[in-house]
């Protein structure tokens, strides 16, 4: 009977490390609120902007940098904003929008390779007699999409939407009627928008419209919500366009805060999340769709879940609010948000999960040849191939992305791991071939 205990408190604990968990990206950012944290990979490193004074030890204010190991001021000649959202990359460069504060205008700004800011000319943006803010950000046929909260940018007149072809503003027709435009995405050639608004160039729309590069028009009936941040999120799964937020209805019909979008008609995402709650964030890791919002308790765990074109599923520990934006960086999910706490993630975490495969359609997973056994391991364990390996390369990395080993491997169809100086817990073991086929499996050291 002992045994058998044992055996079922080990299981659970071998099944617990193997979920997927948040973790903590070295101290955070010291504020998560005042709208999040939006994320964006650039030239190798984790950028992210927020209402922060300070991310890890830095002294970053309104954006900072993660490599992997710990934050840093990304360009400490410009070091100084209230906030940097959103975050996108142009032309080659990220491009930054510095919220306004005391009443001064808002502005737009850009890093280059170097990783050195600069203010865009005639950025200046501003709604009336008050200040202004850019909700939402896209690139569209080689143009910098932005809407939001302004009236005016540059030297021109917008009503709640402008474009950049990176040297000059332009009017998108005669815009959209309300300043809660707060997403935007490319979808079948055309840029969608979401928010909360009933006319976009002049014809009527509900919360959601798309524009063909000279007019906007309708999707299927659009959207009904419950408050002026109706739309939260867009991404596209499985070939769809996924829609979330505080929506009720998508083209007359009850959807429960998310809906999806074939090109033609909306469909219901397995019933909803009826009074579960709406999300604010979404994003395709792997083959799932990950997302993030203002869940009720119990329903899933720690505001996040993920989507397999079937089921919900709760997702991981160690969040205590939910996300308002993911990235990927260095094959791992990230999620910025207004989570914080003693021993929890504060502003940014990072999922314990690798997967070097997503969002490359070239890349073969190796899953069927390879076996590690014995896994869990106290000393040492055997890594093999179903066919030889002429030039591949085996790297080891811990739960917080940092690599530990590095091993050639020619001409062989095993590896001998051994335990060594690595201490007891999960690993994560990625072997990638001549032919840049990539495998990522766990293994976990007693």
């Amino acid at each position: 009977m002992k045994r058998i205990i044992l055996l079922v408190i080990f299981t659970a604990q071998f099944l617990n490390a193997l979920a997927q968990n948040w973790l903590p990206t070295g101290n955070g950012t010291n504020n998560g609120f005042n709208g999040g944290v939006n994320l964006q990979t650039y030239n190798g490193k984790l950028i992210a902007g927020g209402a922060f004074s300070q991310a890890g030890t830095a002294a970053a204010h309104g954006v900072a940098m993660w490599y992997g190991t710990d934050w840093s001021i990304v360009d400490s000649s410009m070091n100084n904003f209230f906030a940097v959202r959103p975050l996108i990359i142009f032309q080659g460069q990220l491009y930054g929008f510095v919220s306004p504060i005391n009443n001064t205008p808002g502005y737009i700004i850009r890093l280059d390779s170097s990783f050195k800011w600069h203010i865009v000319p005639n950025s200046n943006f501003a709604y009336q007699t008050h200040t202004g803010y850019i909700n939402s950000a896209c690139v569209y046929n080689n143009e910098l999409y932005i809407g939001g909260y302004f009236d005016t940018i540059g030297n021109i007149y917008a009503n709640h939407v402008a474009k950049w072809d990176g040297a000059a503003w332009t009017q998108v027709g005669t815009g959209i009627n309300n300043e809660y435009v707060n997403g935007m995405i490319v979808y079948n050639n055309e840029l969608y928008i979401g928010g909360a608004f009933t006319e976009a160039g002049g014809i009527t729309v509900n919360d959601l419209t798309k524009w063909n590069g000279s007019v906007f028009s309708d999707v299927g009936g659009g959207l009904t919500g419950a408050s002026y941040w109706a739309f939260r999120a867009f991404e596209i799964y499985n070939n769809e366009l996924y829609i979330g937020g505080d929506l009720d209805f998508a083209g007359g019909v009850p959807m429960a805060h998310i809906t999806r979008w074939n090109g033609s008609s909306f469909d219901s995402v397995c019933g909803g999340f009826g009074s579960a709650g709406s999300p604010e964030a979404m994003k395709v890791f792997g083959n799932k769709l990950y997302l993030g919002g203002y869940f009720s308790s119990g329903v899933f765990h720690n505001q996040a879940c993920t989507w397999d074109g079937v089921n919900f599923d709760s997702l991981g520990i160690g969040l205590n609010a939910g996300p308002t934006g993911f990235e990927i960086y260095n094959c791992q999910l990230y999620a910025g948000g207004r989570f914080n706490g003693t021993g929890l993630p504060n502003g940014v975490a990072v999922l314990d999960t690798l997967n070097c495969s997503t969002g490359v359609n070239e890349i073969h997973k190796l899953d069927y040849s390879i076996s590690i056994a014995p896994n869990p391991f106290t000393s040492q364990t055997t890594l093999r191939f179903g066919e030889e390996q002429t030039n591949t390369t085996v790297v080891l990395t811990n739960l917080l992305g940092q690599e530990i080993k590095t091993i050639p491997l020619v001409h062989t169809q095993q590896l001998i791991i051994d335990k060594g100086e690595m201490k007891p817990g999960v690993y994560f073991v990625q072997t990638i071939d001549d032919a840049k086929r990539i495998c990522n499996k766990k293994m976990v050291v007693e």
